[in-house]
């Protein structure tokens, strides 16, 4: 949404670990010049702990790319396994056949045949471990074991840990003391502090191609750093949604009350989230009073009690029914929804307007409902004295449940002196009523 108007070549924030991305300050590079320096002295086992969201991951991965290549290097993510479990999953990685009931002592036996093999033909093996916070006390015992594989002068199998905290909690029941009494180094991945996200932040923009200046000031960088706790996972999320904030109100700089009106938009899409699941709960609670005493279930068709007032207020409105079969009060229902959906644009009733839209609404190009919510926020703050008036009206029942409207829309604000266009709307009936899933501009 925003990539054209920053001039950007790639999505900077972007949550997925990309090592072109990587930011290399706040210890980052150091901790992973000192893994490899670690695994080059010959250590057993590592240990990297750092915060959900930290950058351990990306950090894996920059260490992987520097072990040297005479070294065979597995990567082990899914650690919550059993003993034998884990160390059939590092045989899978190393390709070493087992049978199918192969019992722990024959898998130790094989695993150790392969890493002198390796290690006769000048190459070593390190394995890298990620989520090992996961991991059981039993498997964790087993990382100690396989410590144990070596040769009189040097380990057959290097180990590094990438865990969350509570792996360091782990490590101090009793039981895991010779393991802990084992590990030869020990690194902490930090958060970020106040201008370290600054430093952060704008040079992913760099990265990512932009050219001009620095969008994230410090002071900024400072509230983004309070919020987030300075974990780059969450800045990146928080900052995607302040530059489509800011692409939403035609600003290059990153401001204060960008917060603001993400905030308002996350906050109001909670409280309607914790309303259906409320709604939802009533309904299932009345479903089994009347199943449980044997009530019967009365349908019936409630009676439009208003006539839907007509939608342009200074043109002659042309409502033109199509061929096709629609009940008489499902298009009294919708029109009074697309009646509704117009004045409360032109009356900047944000939440009324929100609302009429399906939990299922397809929002343009993909883009997440905040992304989308927050959009529209913004085009009702900017804009002022709206007068919207909807013309050439025409209803199209595309199925039981389903109908679309059409229309040609006429837009007038302290903004726009006018603009006119042909949107299309499709409505599905829900439980609630009915409600826009469907929004487009012909």
């Amino acid at each position: 949404m925003y990539k054209d108007f920053f001039w950007l070549k790639h999505l900077p924030f972007k949550i997925t670990p990309d090592l072109t991305f990587f930011y290399k300050n706040a210890s980052r590079k150091d901790i992973a010049n000192a893994v490899i320096n670690s695994l080059s002295s010959g250590e057993g086992i590592i240990k990297v702990v750092g915060e959900v969201g930290s950058g351990k991951t990306t950090l894996l991965r920059l260490i992987s790319q520097k072990i040297p290549k005479n070294i065979i290097k597995i990567f082990v993510i899914s650690p919550n396994l059993s003993p034998i479990g884990f160390l059939k999953a590092i045989c899978f990685e190393l390709n070493i056949s087992l049978e199918q009931n192969v019992q722990k002592l024959e898998v130790i036996k094989l695993l150790r045949i392969y890493l002198i093999e390796k290690y006769k033909a000048g190459q070593g093996v390190v394995l890298l471990v990620d989520e090992s916070q996961s991991m059981t006390i039993d498997t964790l015992e087993e990382i100690r074991l396989l410590g144990n594989l070596e040769t009189q002068k040097e380990k057959l199998l290097q180990i590094v840990l990438f865990g969350q905290p509570e792996l360091d909690v782990t490590l101090n029941d009793n039981k895991l003391k010779p393991l802990k009494n084992r590990i030869a180094s020990s690194f902490i991945v930090p958060p970020l502090d106040d201008k370290e996200v600054m430093s952060y932040l704008n040079s992913r923009m760099k990265i990512a191609g932009y050219l001009g200046d620095d969008l994230f000031s410090l002071k900024v960088s400072k509230q983004i750093r309070k919020i987030t706790s300075g974990l780059p996972r969450n800045i990146n999320l928080l900052a995607d949604k302040l530059l489509m904030a800011a692409f939403s109100d035609d600003s290059y700089k990153i401001k204060t009350k960008h917060f603001k009106i993400i905030g308002e938009a996350i906050a109001w899409y909670k409280r309607k989230n914790i309303l259906v699941v409320f709604g939802l709960f009533f309904i299932i609670v009345v479903a089994f009073f009347m199943l449980a005493y044997k009530m019967p279930m009365v349908s019936s068709v409630e009676k439009v009690a208003e006539v839907a007032r007509p939608i342009a207020k200074n043109k002659k409105e042309t409502v033109l029914i199509t061929p096709a079969l629609i009940n008489q009060a499902e298009k009294k229902e919708v029109l009074k929804q697309l009646s509704n959906w117009a004045e409360y644009w032109s009356k900047r009733k944000d939440r009324k307007f929100f609302a009429l839209y399906s939990e299922n609404y397809a929002t343009e190009k993909g883009y997440s409902r905040i992304d989308w919510q927050a959009s529209k926020q913004l085009s009702l703050q900017k804009n002022s004295a709206i007068n919207l008036e909807l013309t050439e009206i025409s209803i199209t029942q595309l199925e039981q449940g389903l109908i679309e409207t059409r229309f040609l829309q006429n837009y007038k604000s302290n903004l726009i002196s006018f603009d006119s266009v042909y949107k299309k709307i499709v409505w599905k009936k829900e439980k609630s009523g009915w409600k826009i899933i469907q929004e487009n501009t012909n």
